[in-house]
């Protein structure tokens, strides 16, 4: 009898609590998972890595289309977004951040077929025909060519088929929506090439109803979707060694998103938004979220534009399995926003100004293969990215006044502090009018960032034992950022005021204490935006970080069908800088922007069992993550800046569940739960942050879908599927204030399908968010108003009927 190790006997005594009794005599019966986590095709129960796959089925079960679509299938994964779709972050294991500020990534990488997306945003869209997802939990830097440091999206569409074919999917639901979806695949008889063609278009009114006061907003909704998509491939195999796949891809959006909800209004909030809207109650801001009523004169127009061509080369040689990926894509966004999120016309970024354009290649090289029980990988990776940011915060028609109510620190008008445009018999002033005019502000901000990755990396498995590999994996990674930036304001002559200019109205120009209280209030007039200091500042920055980062795991076979690992990983992610002028400039003089490297050192102790003669699939991770430097992105009330938290951990228990019964024919379960305590460090330079649980980051997410299908005869089928999320309490803010707290919730989803002969032709009834939860993704500082907080929503309940063919 072998002697069990310790490695062994740890995790044999974790199965012995989740094992369910085996069924003599019966047949597996949950599907075999086959994986490329390891570039190496597997089954998922061979990797000794924390991985969710979410094979065909599940994703159109669940109705997935895109990224955010994942949470209702995928246990310990949190996707939020915030003021626009393309401000989409994933979070894995309480890890991440708000990607509001274009100059931070993310430390969830996406990629889709095997190429990155450098921004969670850029992966937002219709994903169109998906043949899996892979959702790997941790660092992955020696089997990726980008680094991620906490973990990866993978995405797989599907390949062109030899086999002729065609399908077509209309879509019909609630506000309005409607989606055409086709595509059509094929190839030629010697089976050397073949193509495939997918396109979508659809269109839907808007979540959110918009008050818009005096506009000049003329569009009442938000949250509405209006995109297109094309995805066209050809798949080329001159020989049974090579395979030759290029893909190009292309999607545009223009929809109005994304609008916010009041959650909390200050005690003076709306008496100074009444005064400036000549006191009509109908403007004010009410706190009410489940109403789904935003507040905004000013148009949140988003313009998203993604395109991208990318080749991947297969080589079976001699040596090994030769990959390379090339790949070259563009994302361009234009986003107006409301950043007052009232009705009264405070300030604005005007859709046409505000933009981001990313422009990146990759060249990724791997060669694979096994010698002498060695199965080894090595690669290279190199990238770019130019990335401009065009930056424009102008000043509305209400700005002064309601600047001038937020000085006074009074909702009742007074002699001293409020301006004439609110109290007609003041007989004494801050400023008039026309010292902040309409239009004015930061007028033109152009930032000019490119960034070069270069990498070395390898991955390999030696088996030291019958039952007992050992992994080990190196990565070398240098980053280089280059930064320029120019500054243009128009600020009127707010910055300059110091005493009352209008002694006609009683004011005393030149009195030692007028010009001390005013001299006092100056912060508050000079605001970031409007202050001409910034002008004529050269501003350039570089950077490089360099990192040997790696891992090492061992797994053993503990019995049949049940697989051991325990595991160490460091995961980097590079340092940046804050495209924003709020941290560019101080007092007229260029300041440090950058933000450090991310490092995070992650142990997990991993359990994969098949158990009950294959009925069930358990697999179980424990895991221990320490991060240095967490790159935080935190809104300041004006802005978003980037900050490093010293110190911080992530811990906690992870499982994932298949079960097929035998007893009863097709009864499918699957999910999962994680339970995760991500916490800030206690002796962080950030008081109000230490010893607390981090931002999106609950205690507890658990995921369970049960999918049911029988025949109805004459070769007519019936599939049901019904899928639910729960996520303990959490906090959604950056600063942890508690009126950020969002309570645990859960969300009902389901499908209803008829399928004919042969599945050619399918009608489907769905409906997710079927109890009409109301949560927030994220909440705010109100800008500019005192005590006041708004949020940003996860959507309503939707339902409708879907109809597909294929031929």
């Amino acid at each position: 009898m072998r002697t069990l190790s310790p490695l062994s006997a740890a995790l044999m005594a974790s199965a012995s609590t989740l094992a369910l009794p085996a069924l003599a005599g019966v047949a597996a019966q949950v599907d075999v998972i086959t994986v490329t986590a390891t570039k190496r095709a597997e089954s998922i129960q061979d990797v000794p890595i924390a991985v969710t796959a979410l094979s065909t089925a599940q994703l159109e079960d669940s109705g997935v289309q895109d990224v955010k679509d994942l949470i209702n299938i995928a246990p310990g994964l949190m996707v939020t977004s915030t003021a626009s779709e393309f401000v989409t972050t994933a979070r894995i294991r309480g890890i991440g951040t708000v990607g509001d500020n274009p100059g931070l990534e993310s430390s969830v990488g996406i990629f889709v077929d095997g190429v990155f997306r450098s921004r969670n945003g850029v992966g937002f869209g219709d994903l169109g025909e998906l043949d899996r997802v892979e959702i790997l939990r941790g660092p992955q830097g020696t089997l990726f060519g980008k680094n991620t440091s906490a973990g990866v999206i993978g995405v797989i569409t599907k390949k062109p088929s030899f086999d002729h074919g065609a399908g077509a999917e209309l879509t019909l639901g609630n506000f309005g929506l409607w989606r055409a979806a086709g595509y059509v695949t094929g190839g030629n008889a010697a089976k050397t090439a073949a193509f495939r063609l997918f396109a979508a278009k659809a269109e839907r009114n808007g979540y959110m109803d918009i008050e818009t006061g005096e506009g000049p907003r003329d569009y009442s909704e938000s949250y509405d979707s209006d995109y297109h998509t094309l995805r066209g491939q050809a798949l080329f195999t001159p020989n049974d060694d090579v395979e030759i796949r290029l893909i190009a891809d292309y999607t545009r959006r223009d929809e109005d998103c994304c609008g916010a909800v009041q959650t909390f209004t200050g005690a003076t909030t709306n008496g100074y938004l009444e005064l400036v809207n000549a006191g009509l109650p109908a403007k004010r801001n009410t706190p009410d979220p489940d109403a789904w009523v935003g507040y905004a004169n000013r148009t949140s127009a988003q313009q998203l534009e993604d395109w991208g061509l990318s080749g991947q080369i297969d080589w079976q040689t001699e040596a090994g399995a030769f990959t390379s990926i090339t790949a070259f894509r563009n994302f361009e966004t234009n986003i107006g926003q409301d950043l007052d999120f009232t009705t009264a016309d405070i300030f604005y970024r005007p859709a046409d100004e505000n933009a981001n354009d990313f422009e990146n290649f990759s060249q990724e090289f791997r060669l694979a293969g096994t010698a002498d029980g060695v199965e080894w990988l090595v690669g290279a990776y190199y990238g770019t990215e130019d990335l401009v940011r065009d930056d424009a915060l102008r000043m509305g028609s209400d700005y002064g006044a309601y600047l001038n109510l937020l000085v006074s620190g009074s909702t009742t008008p007074s002699t001293t502090y409020l301006s004439d445009a609110i109290n007609a018999t003041s007989v004494g002033h801050l400023y008039s009018d026309d010292i902040f005019p309409l239009g004015s502000g930061t007028t033109g901000d152009e930032y000019h960032q490119d960034a070069t990755t270069m990498a070395l990396f390898t991955h390999n498995t030696v088996r030291i034992a019958a039952d007992t590999d050992v992994t080990v994996g190196l990565r070398w990674t240098r980053e280089e950022k280059e930064l320029g930036a120019t500054f243009n304001t128009d600020g009127g002559s707010g910055c300059g005021f110091f005493v009352d200019p209008n002694p006609s109205l009683g004011g005393q120009t030149g009195n030692e204490a007028t010009a001390g209280v005013l001299a006092s209030r100056q912060g508050t007039y000079c605001l970031y935006w409007v202050d001409p200091r910034y002008n004529d500042v050269v501003y350039d920055a570089k950077r490089s970080d360099e990192q040997l980062s790696g891992t090492i795991k061992v797994s053993q076979q503990l019995a049949d069908n049940t697989l051991g690992y325990a595991s160490y990983a460091r995961g980097f992610k590079a340092g940046g800088f804050n495209l924003d002028r709020s941290a560019a400039v101080r007092d007229g003089l260029a300041q440090d922007t950058a933000f450090a490297p991310e490092i995070i050192d992650a142990l997990e102790l991993g359990l994969k069992s098949e158990l009950a003669d294959g009925q069930v699939r358990l697999n179980a991770t424990a895991f221990y993550q320490s991060i240095d430097d967490f790159q935080l992105n935190t809104f300041t009330g004006i802005s978003f800046i980037v900050a490093n938290v010293e110190e911080a951990t992530s811990q906690g228990l992870e499982l994932d569940l298949a079960y097929a019964p035998a007893q009863i024919d097709g009864l499918s379960v699957s999910g999962g739960a994680a339970y995760i305590d991500a916490q800030y460090g206690d002796d962080i330079s950030n008081a109000g942050l230490a010893g607390k649980t981090m931002t999106l980051s609950p205690d507890v997410m658990a995921n369970l879908g049960v999918t049911y299908k029988t025949p109805l005869g004459a070769g007519w089928t019936g599939r049901f599927h019904v899928e639910g999320r729960y996520v303990s309490t959490y906090n959604t803010g950056s600063d942890l204030d508690v009126e950020k707290d969002q309570d645990g919730f859960g969300l009902l989803n389901a499908r209803i399908g008829l399928h004919c002969p042969k599945d050619v032709l399918t009608v489907e009834l769905w409906g997710k968010n079927l109890t009409d939860e109301t949560y927030q993704q994220v909440a705010f500082d109100a800008p500019l108003q005192s005590g006041g907080y708004n949020a940003f929503l996860g959507a309503p309940r939707t339902y409708g009927v879907s109809v597909k063919a294929d031929f």
